[in-house]
């Protein structure tokens, strides 16, 4: 199956996992199936607290195209994260983002016990669709000509 098709939001409900990518244009699907207008965001993140093996692995600590959703509720855009499940943020410290309904649910800067965790280092925009020239672009110039597009899936 080729990375497009990873990124579809039938390809994640049927896995039933994904990366913050596929599971943002899963929730994207979701929320204009229930008639809600929502669209697509992207952002390059630092995480402070990464493992050590995974730095070592990727030589960065930083995750470019970090996806979110953006949804039209009460007359204006909120920004909402579907990346960590609840078991997940227990299991590592990671606030979860919880969604109130109004306000912006993003990546916490800290963990639960205070520490620098999460840092939106660049926005890389809002889209309808998803931008794989772009998100390809931006792989390329901070992981190297030679990205292994499978960490994208």
């Amino acid at each position: 199956m080729c990375i497009r098709d990873r990124h579809r939001a039938t390809v994640t409900l049927e896995r039933g996992d994904g990366n913050c990518m596929q599971k943002a244009t899963f929730l994207c699907a979701l929320m204009r199936a229930a008639r809600i207008p929502a669209r697509l965001g992207f952002a390059d993140i630092r995480n402070h607290l990464i493992p050590k093996e995974l730095r070592e692995n990727m030589g960065t600590d930083l995750f470019v195209f970090h996806g979110f959703v953006e949804a039209y509720l009460n007359n204006r855009w909120v920004r909402l994260t579907p990346a960590f499940d609840i078991e997940t943020c227990s299991q590592h410290g990671i606030v979860p983002c919880e969604f109130d309904g109004t306000n912006d649910a993003m990546l916490s800067p800290v963990d639960v016990h205070g520490q620098r965790h999460f840092e939106y280092v660049q926005f890389r925009g809002i889209y309808d669709d998803f931008p794989f020239e772009e998100m390809f672009k931006a792989a390329k110039a901070v992981y190297g000509s030679d990205v292994d597009y499978e960490r994208f899936s």
